[in-house]
């Protein structure tokens, strides 16, 4: 489990922006808060919570147990009471304030919201942001900062990469030693890298096909400060196809594509081919980090 990282139902937020809306809105609530619970992370709140307000008046209370329980899915409602049941509660704090109290002692927290009032807010100290959690998506961004805000080694680095990057398979034998440049002067390229593959990559792919060079410009757009992305040139694959070559779940895979984290050394090597889906479950495997491979 990630050290120093806490969730908190924010029970001032987490309203939906109409009935009409409420099982949209609290599916999305419940798979963030589910996720957190698997994982294993603190996640707490105070007492208050179960007189937040939903909508119209309503209350969780009365929406999970009362005379609106109608209003909610029953799958759903079972999903959130059974998810809520497992939380910590911890009376007189107030969520927002104990979050910001807790990131400036180098603390990861984040406070967990209903999906309208998901967002990021900087705060004034320490270039700090304070992340409210609404989806999936959102869960996962937070992740991504983790590193920076705690204070991460590279070994624990390396083993929160699931968390913040989930659409992505990671091989067992990935060295971030393996880079020229050192931990942690490389992790903020290195995030930016994976958050594309995790968050863009098969947009992109879906957009402009087989087009590498608009994937290319597609990527330099979005992760300033990082070199590129591309495809190996068939004559790369033909003489050093090999060195691309990784396990995976016990199979043979190739890495094909390749990010560039400096513009001629530093390398991630990845595979994301439909005879690859079975292997990672349609996740983008990345296979490689290295300085630089033959070519």
């Amino acid at each position: 489990m990630p050290r120093d990282i806490l969730f908190l139902i924010d029970e001032r937020h987490i309203e939906v922006t109409e009935m009409t809306a409420l099982n949209k809105e609290y599916q999305k609530l419940a798979v963030v808060l589910n996720k957190i619970i698997k994982s294993e992370i603190p996640l707490e709140s105070s007492s208050d919570l179960w007189n937040a307000k939903v909508r119209d008046g309503i209350t969780l209370t009365g929406l999970l147990w009362g005379e609106d329980r109608d209003k909610l899915d029953r799958d759903l409602n079972i999903l959130l009471s059974q998810v809520l049941d497992r939380i910590n509660f911890i009376d007189n704090r107030i969520a927002e304030q104990y979050a910001i109290e807790q990131l400036k002692q180098h603390h990861a927290v984040a406070l967990v919201v209903s999906p309208m009032y998901e967002k990021t807010e900087e705060l004034t100290h320490n270039d700090l942001y304070l992340h409210y959690i609404g989806t999936e998506d959102a869960l996962a961004k937070f992740h991504q900062a983790v590193p920076v805000y705690a204070r991460y080694s590279e070994d624990e680095f390396k083993e929160h990469l699931p968390y913040a990057f989930p659409r992505l398979f990671f091989s067992e034998k990935l060295d971030i030693g393996k880079f020229d440049e050192k931990y942690p002067a490389i992790r903020e390229k290195l995030t930016n890298a994976l958050a594309y593959l995790n968050d863009r990559f098969y947009d992109a792919l879906h957009e402009y096909g087989n087009q590498t060079d608009k994937i290319e410009q597609d990527f330099k757009a979005r992760c300033r400060g990082v070199g590129g992305i591309g495809q190996e040139a068939a004559k790369t694959m033909q003489v050093y196809g090999r060195q691309r070559e990784i396990l995976a779940k016990g199979k043979s895979v190739v890495c094909e594509w390749h990010i560039k984290l400096r513009p001629h050394i530093d390398r991630v090597h990845f595979a994301y081919e439909e005879k690859y889906k079975n292997i990672a479950g349609g996740k983008i495997i990345v296979g490689i980090f290295v300085r630089h491979l033959d070519v």
